[in-house]
């Protein structure tokens, strides 16, 4: 019981950092992409 629980912790903690790497790349390429700031928000 307490193993499932375990794993499907760390499935959703898996889940979380795919998109907090999804939002760090983001935000980097934001940071690049001054000139694009508006199309970036949009999107």
């Amino acid at each position: 019981m307490l193993l499932t629980k375990n794993i499907k912790k760390t499935k959703n903690f898996m889940k979380n950092n795919q998109l907090i790497k999804i939002l760090i790349k983001k935000l980097s390429y934001f940071k690049k992409d001054q000139n694009n700031k508006f199309q970036d928000i949009i999107l």
